[in-house]
């Protein structure tokens, strides 16, 4: 057997990473989370402006989907130009530090990003393409 199914049988349970095969995490520094979410936007606006010509130059992640709406811009559009990627050393981020360490602590196991492979999920609320 596999170390990865030997750690997911070992899980309690009642955790949702056990019955759902994903688990929800907070984290305990938000100004982590902030400087993260700042960096996120900036990435965000930077593409929309190259996708746009300029005509979207700023953006806040809560109207994402406002924005593209009232820019009348196809979603699917912009995200197969850019794809989903976030650049890697973003994976040292000390939000994202504290979300592995939190993973670990979870399984008991020291836990390592997949192929060092960050991505980003919209998710647009009354939408056919909503996934929360």
């Amino acid at each position: 057997m596999s170390e990865s199914l030997e750690i997911f049988d070992l899980l309690p349970e009642e955790l949702p990473l056990k019955r759902y095969g994903y688990q929800v995490f907070g984290h305990d520094n938000f100004e982590n989370f902030r400087q993260l979410k700042r960096k996120f936007e900036g990435l965000l606006a930077t593409r929309l402006s190259e996708f746009t010509a300029g005509k979207v130059s700023s953006l806040r992640a809560e109207t994402y989907h406002q924005t593209i709406h009232e820019n009348n811009l196809d979603h699917h559009a912009f995200i197969k130009r850019f794809r989903r990627d976030l650049p890697a050393e973003w994976l040292a981020e000390p939000y994202f530090q504290g979300l592995l360490k939190q993973a670990s602590a979870l399984v008991g196991k020291e836990l390592r990003y997949y192929r060092n492979v960050l991505e980003f999920r919209v998710c647009r609320p009354n939408l056919s393409d909503n996934n929360p």
